[in-house]
């Protein structure tokens, strides 16, 4: 992103040239012929499945309890609605951003999760059922995590495998936060952001034998909705609700999501490194600061009740340094996505530093991953 030339004096004593070198920031250039090809921009309305995520069962007895110890949302007994919520380290860091959907009462998706144990799982049939919705490279280490909390907790877990039931995210620009209630015809009700929790009836209500499970996506304006479907079924194979969406790709999701500030994974929250309300989770409703103990509560509501947030994901754009837009008025240059960008693109997990001949000058922040421009 940054790149400053050496001096060309003839001579650099040791100490001023290490003290130059911690002032740089060089960036890897990559061109058209190196990058690999960029996705598309997303449709105005569109269908994607997300292959990089996975499901985790979690059935039984006391499985709302448990959740509710270990999560930084909200888990209400008996409640039919998707949220969104992360597990804490001891120390208030992030190990994993998840979707949570309650299975009350859909007997499809209940047998779904319970795999090899549904003789054990009918037995009873009303203990409380959720699926956690988890980046699929951190599945296996989130599933040794419940485990290991798991103790006398009369729940089992397993973790579903990939050709059991997929992931999808749906949208429609047009429709910010439209409900949904098995079709996106349904009228709307507006619901301010910002709640540890979407209140609006906008989940497919698990009390049915419905095909699928959905909760609307409430981490940011029209983010859409999150579908649960068995792998082999397609959104438009279930409904006319979801006619006229284009099939995209994971990558032109991913697109739409950076250009709305929304991370996602533990490629973009560092496991066990990124705090909650420094990734966002907050604002983006995976928090509950109304809740009692959970693992992490500590420092999360200590930070939150002191105000006093220091660092923040933000979404970023690379310009060329010839653009004219930017020497006239950088302020109206707007947050957009260039298919065709072939300039440099610094490397993930890379400091960025604004160079000046001040030696005092600070990092300006870390650059956590991005694609193209």
């Amino acid at each position: 992103m940054f790149q400053r030339t050496r001096s060309t004096l003839p001579y650099i004593c040791r100490q001023c040239r290490a003290a130059e070198a911690r002032r740089t920031h060089t960036t890897t250039t990559t061109t058209s012929s190196t990058h690999p090809t960029l996705p598309p921009p997303p449709p105005p309305s569109g269908a994607a499945y997300l292959a990089n995520r996975r499901l985790i069962a979690i059935h039984g007895q006391d499985a709302a309890k448990f959740l509710q110890g270990i999560i930084s949302n909200n888990v209400r007994a008996g409640d039919t609605k998707g949220f969104y919520a992360a597990f804490l380290t001891a120390q208030g860091r992030v190990l994993n951003d998840v979707f949570v959907y309650p299975l009350a009462g859909n007997k499809a998706w209940l047998a779904r999760a319970a795999g090899e144990a549904q003789a054990q799982l009918q037995a009873g049939a009303d203990a409380p059922a959720y699926l956690v919705e988890v980046d699929a490279a951190e599945a296996a280490s989130l599933l040794q995590h419940i485990r290991r909390h798991k103790l006398r907790a009369k729940i089992a877990v397993r973790l579903l495998d990939a050709d059991e039931a997929g992931v999808w995210s749906v949208w429609r620009e047009s429709e910010k936060w439209t409900p949904y209630a098995g079709s996106f015809d349904s009228a709307a009700t507006a619901t301010p952001h910002g709640s540890s929790r979407h209140e609006a009836d906008g989940s497919n209500s698990s009390n049915t034998d419905s095909p699928y499970l959905s909760l609307i996506d409430a981490r940011a304006p029209g983010m859409g909705h999150r579908l649960l479907l068995p792998r082999s079924t397609h959104p438009s194979a279930l409904s006319a609700a979801f006619s006229g969406l284009e099939d995209t790709s994971l990558g032109s999701y991913t697109v739409r999501r950076m250009l709305r500030g929304v991370a996602e994974g533990q490629a973009e929250m560092q496991r066990d490194a990124a705090f909650p309300l420094n990734s966002n989770l907050d604002a983006m409703g995976a928090v509950d600061f109304r809740k009692g103990c959970y693992i992490g509560q500590e420092l999360t509501i200590r930070t939150h009740h002191t105000g006093v947030v220091r660092k923040r994901l933000l979404p970023c754009r690379i310009y060329a340094l010839a653009d004219a837009r930017l020497a006239d008025h950088p302020a109206d240059v707007p947050l957009e996505y260039d298919a065709g960008y072939a300039g440099p693109t610094p490397p993930p997990d890379r400091d960025v530093a604004v160079l000046r001949n001040d030696r005092k000058a600070k990092n300006a922040g870390r650059w956590i991953r991005g694609l193209g421009n």
